[in-house]
């Protein structure tokens, strides 16, 4: 009971600051759409609220922090008791699913049902969660907040204390509802999982229509792998949904030029920021894609389109900037990817082993054990409908996805502890759990003309 109170205090939080932020401009938005975006921004909240309170000293105990999902209950019931015109509370006509999309359903819900038997009955058991995740959940719940002086602590104290800490911060919020049990913080991610399948589903319906959402949201939720990472507490699939989610609202903003689409989907790189160093690549490949769709446009809409990008730069500074000026103070550093042991001899023993690297990866995309035939559809939709690449609002996502993967690539000559191949051959079928989102969707709209919309 006590978890779901904590699950519900940071949904809360969300759907009062989309109310907040939005107001009447959730009109446009289904239900299951803000429910499940809710979600999502209530991490960030709770994230937020959290570190705030490290940096004015405010002890971490349940009296401190419940206050705010208090009011935000209060007023979220205020504000639906007072407008109840909203349009996506009221009911709309059910979709009518042949026998092939219910026993997809089934499927869907089976998958989720598995991953929770999955979980239930057992503790944090991961080497990453008890490393990097959990146990920093730990240090702040037993000593009421984030240790002084925990950003400058060596490897050999704690795991990696340059990583983001949306996922720690989290885990925090839990166990100040449920005290310290590990038994039950782990059913954060496959909630996180659940409020993601609503979110994609959501988008994908709007785009495509809801059979095409529904086999797309089939087709990711039933890989091995993913499901593997939802059982366990590692932040690649919490960035997996927080960049797919912010490419979705991307594209829905090429499309409508709404600002509230833009500012969505600018929290949402903002919090993935908070989640993995790995986000900066994401974030740069935004802009990158942001600056082709001011390119593209006529003198006066880039002038609008340059205003808007500014307003993008300026939310994701202000959502993530507290988390690099903290670390900047401390001079919080990563053994892996350590600048000042960048020399040009390394740069060059990195290169030596790029076709190692892409041996692993190539390995990783055809092996079916654990992504069964997920990247091979893929890419044999890729070759088909390469001609669709580059026509309408489809190059922005397209060169979105180019870019990220370009830079990922080119992202192994900065390793410093180990050679490349170490981690590819350790971690290159977890990173692809970030590229998995962003390349569905990219599939999806490659297809767009073969669906029926219904």
């Amino acid at each position: 009971m006590n978890f779901i109170l904590a699950v519900l205090s940071l949904w809360f939080m969300g759907a009062s600051g989309m109310l907040i932020a939005f107001g009447r401009n959730l009109q446009r938005l289904s239900g299951l759409e803000f429910f499940s975006i809710s979600f999502f921004i209530g991490l960030g909240l709770v994230t937020a609220q959290l570190f705030i309170y490290y940096c004015l000293n405010i002890s971490y105990s349940l009296g401190h922090v419940v206050w705010f999902p208090i009011l935000s209950f209060i007023y979220v019931v205020g504000y639906f008791i007072i407008n109840k015109d909203i349009t996506f509370l009221k009911v709309k006509e059910a979709v009518q699913w042949g026998m092939l999309e219910k026993f997809v359903v089934f499927i869907i819900f089976f998958q989720v049902g598995w991953i929770l038997y999955r979980v239930l009955p057992m503790p944090v058991n991961s080497f990453d969660a008890l490393a990097s995740y959990a146990f920093k959940a730990k240090i702040f719940y037993l000593n009421h907040g984030i240790p002084h002086g925990f950003f400058g602590f060596s490897e050999d104290k704690v795991s990696h204390p340059d990583y983001p800490l949306l996922l720690p911060l989290v885990l925090t919020w839990v166990y100040l509802f449920t005290g310290f049990d590990d038994m039950t913080v782990v059913m954060v991610m496959p909630v996180m999982f659940v409020f993601f399948l609503a979110l994609l589903y959501s988008h994908f319906k709007k785009f495509f229509g809801s059979i095409a959402a529904l086999y797309g949201v089939f087709f990711i939720a039933t890989i091995l792998i993913i499901s593997n990472y939802v059982v366990i507490i590692h932040a690649d699939f919490v960035l997996m949904a927080f960049v797919t989610g912010a490419l979705l609202y991307f594209m829905d903003y090429i499309q409508t030029f709404n600002n509230s689409s833009l500012c969505l989907a600018s929290l949402m790189l903002g919090l993935s920021l908070w989640t993995k160093n790995e986000a900066m690549i994401y974030v740069v490949g935004y802009f990158l894609s942001f600056g082709l769709l001011i390119w593209d446009a006529k003198l006066l809409e880039s002038k609008k389109l340059i205003k808007s990008l500014f307003l993008s730069l300026v939310l994701i500074i202000f959502i993530a900037g507290p988390w690099f000026v903290t670390k900047h103070i401390f001079h919080t550093s990563n053994c892996d990817l350590d600048i000042s042991k960048l020399t040009t001899q390394k740069i060059f023993q990195n290169i030596k082993d790029y076709p190692l690297v892409l041996n692993e990866t190539q390995k990783q995309v055809f092996g079916p054990k654990k992504w069964n035939i997920f990247w091979i559809v893929l890419l044999g939709i890729v070759v088909v409908k390469y001609k669709e690449f580059f026509k309408g609002n489809t190059r922005y996502l397209t060169s979105f996805v180019f870019f990220y993967l370009i830079i990922y690539m080119l992202s192994f000559l900065l390793w410093t502890r180990f050679p490349p191949i170490y981690y590819a051959n350790k971690d290159m079928a977890r990173f692809m759990i970030h590229w998995s989102g962003p390349c569905l969707v990219l599939t999806m709209f490659l297809l767009k003309k073969d669906f029926t919309k219904r």
